[in-house]
């Protein structure tokens, strides 16, 4: 019997050594090489919040170790994780700079140069707030100046399902100098200006995390927050088929499509006040006709020009007064129409009126509320908000939605790039997306407390400071006491439901709007408001304005008696004439035009017709108060606001 021969133990030790070592390789193989980099937020020309911890981060290859060294700001070191992220936490640290850094990781090295430790501000929410330097009214001057410490970094516009760690790769800083700041964002720009006169030796960075024509929904983490919109793709399909069986020739190939013309038979009826998105055709771009007829008299027509105002169309209109072209406008969702009517183009009885709206994208129709709709005669106005129907001509479906609207898809693509990023204050400009319901507006309340606690979650700070801006005037203004289908002073009243949270505040932009444009260009009079808001939250100054806010209303026999906070030296009007912009409330659910006058202890006395017993009173409660005149002693505006005798 032969047996096997027994290998000596060396020889077993030599070969699983081989196969240890072999494994090794395998595994190190597995691990693919990442280049060294870091995130934008602490790279080149970057500010970093001062007095925090700093955090920073990027990617390497998994297992290999990150070395960072500075003269100035100290060492440190770290392993890259097995996801490729790596981060370095360097202690608190004083203002100053420019400062210079070197990351070493395996044969990788990075020199990131001139930053700074000063204050960070993020500024956030929709065109008002992304809405450019060059511009502006101050464009000319602001254009020309050169500041190595105000720092600018937009964030790209990115709408995803899932959360990303990091901006896309187009961001960069930038500092105010010719040629480069014309893309800031302006109140960002105009603010950092303020605190720069009062604070020269320190440098401020800008984070630019804005897009236009953005819902709140979109900014939230959680999709289930509000009402708001969700992806058309999946939700309308079936409203699509409806309209497709309804309107087949509207969506037929443009080739055999049959004209239609002023004269075409009559549409369906359609409730005006925000687009027709929201009234029957969810997520549908294309052409529609908006038709009316209206009945005037002898009288009307003898009194002088007649102009037809509609308020915002949006995008594009051609308007026909029977049959007659009276004015177009191309492009221009957020301007108000004002039409002249020629002379002999009305005449007694009934008239048509008839407006091509072409809508390319996002909402369309016409927005305005109802009744800032009318034919404007030579004694007075007609109303038109109510009466319309709509006839689609050529409809198409907008399959992906509105990109900036649809729930959680912004916080995932740009916020949520904001993680563990230190800064001084938040600014808030956003809202008159959301302004296009009672449901919407009333929404905004609970909605902007979410936003509230997702910056400071963010950000890691409890008390984070932030301001938000009030949405100054827009559209025509109302002749009615209380303008019921105005939506805007909702979402103003709705924006200060932060304000029983710690550091927060509020700024009432009434005065630098624009009626016929939802982008005034007027930005550095709300961006110093801003400033001066930051400055009492975030620096401690106690000396200076503050707004005034009503607190309460009691019923005093037939009258009403509202009380303020932050008042000053007492109440102001911006014309020195009596106080105006106040309405009652009666028992019936009626609303009334009012006097009022300034009592002692910041407190006023508002007057209604006599007679009645009011249960409610309203101030400036309208898209465009254009008569609202009251301030308080530091001639801070008093916003819109309604306060029942009930609460």
């Amino acid at each position: 019997m032969i047996r096997p021969r027994t290998p000596r133990l060396s020889s077993l030790i030599a070969v699983g050594l081989v196969c240890l070592l072999a494994a090794c390789a395998q595994a190190q193989s597995s691990v693919q090489p990442q280049p060294l980099s870091v995130s934008v937020y602490f790279g080149n020309n970057a500010v970093w919040q001062r007095d925090h911890v700093v955090q920073i981060r990027g990617l390497g290859t998994p297992g290999v170790k990150v070395s960072f060294a500075s003269a100035d700001l100290g060492e440190g070191v770290t392993s890259v994780k097995d996801d490729g992220t790596w981060t370095i936490q360097l202690p608190p640290k004083p203002a100053g700079g420019p400062y210079s850094y070197t990351l070493r990781s395996g044969k990788d090295q990075l020199i990131i140069r001139d930053v700074f430790l000063g204050d960070v501000f993020i500024c956030s929410g929709q065109s008002n707030m992304e809405w450019p330097v060059a511009m502006t009214d101050d464009a000319p001057e602001a254009l020309t100046k050169t500041d190595d410490k105000i720092h600018h970094l937009m964030v790209p516009h990115v709408s995803v399902a899932d959360r990303r760690r990091e901006p896309s790769a187009e961001a960069f800083w930038q500092t105010v100098y010719p040629g480069r700041t014309e893309g800031f964002t302006a109140i960002g720009y105009y603010f950092a200006e303020h605190l720069r006169r009062t604070y020269p030796e320190l440098a401020i960075g800008i984070i630019n995390v804005s897009w236009g024509g953005s819902r709140i929904e979109a900014w939230l983490p959680d999709a289930t927050n509000g009402p708001g919109l969700i992806e058309a793709s999946v939700v309308n399909r079936a409203s699509w088929a409806k309209l497709r069986n309804k309107y087949p020739e509207a969506f037929d190939d443009p080739a055999r499509r049959l004209p239609v013309t002023p004269d075409s038979p009559v549409g369906q009826p359609i409730e005006l006040g925000s687009n027709w998105e929201g009234r029957g055709f969810p997520e549908i771009d294309g052409t529609m006709w908006y038709d009316r007829k209206v009945d005037l008299s002898d009288r009307q027509l003898a009194a002088g020009p007649v102009y037809l105002v509609l308020g915002p169309v949006d995008d594009s209109d051609s308007t026909y007064v029977n049959g007659q072209l009276v004015g177009s406008t191309l492009q221009l969702y957020n301007q108000t129409r004002r039409y002249a009517v020629p002379p002999g183009v009305l005449k007694p009885g009934t008239n048509r009126i008839n407006i091509h709206v072409e809508d390319t994208g996002g909402g369309g129709g016409l927005t305005a509320p109802q009744d800032s709709i009318y034919l404007q005669t030579g004694i007075g106005r007609v109303a038109l908000g109510r009466g319309w129907e709509i006839r689609p001509e050529s409809l198409s479906y907008d399959t992906l939605g509105a990109a900036n609207q649809i729930p959680q898809r912004i916080y995932n693509g740009m916020l949520a790039t904001l993680q563990h990023v230190a800064a001084k204050g938040v600014l808030w400009y956003q809202g008159e997306s959301n302004a296009s319901s009672l449901a919407d507006a009333d929404a905004y309340a609970g909605q902007i407390r979410t936003l509230l606690a997702t910056f400071r979650q963010l950000s890691g700070q409890a008390d984070l400071p932030f301001v938000a801006v009030e949405l100054p005037e827009f559209m025509a203004a109302s002749e009615e006491p209380f303008q019921p289908y105005a939506f805007w002073p909702n979402v103003r009243q709705s924006t200060r439901a932060v304000l029983d949270l710690p550091a927060t505040s509020t700024v009432v932009a009434f005065g630098y709007g624009n009626p016929d444009d939802i982008h005034p260009q007027n930005k550095r009079p709300v961006a110093r408001l801003l400033a001066e808001e930051m400055q009492r939250l975030a620096y401690g100054m106690t000396d200076g304005p503050t707004n005034a806010l009503a607190t309460g209303v009691k019923q005093v026999g037939q009258t009403l008696v509202v009380t303020f906070a932050g008042t000053g030296s007492g109440f102001e009007t911006t014309d020195g004439e009596a106080i105006r912009g106040f309405a009652v409330e009666d028992a019936s659910g009626s609303w009334h035009h009012a006097t009022a006058e300034a009592m002692d202890g910041g407190r006023i006395r508002v007057v209604g017709p006599a007679g009645n017993t009011y249960r409610a009173v309203a101030y400036a409660w309208s898209n465009n108060p254009d008569e609202s005149n009251l301030s308080n002693g530091y001639g801070r505006r008093v916003g819109s606001f309604q306060l029942s005798t009930q609460e």
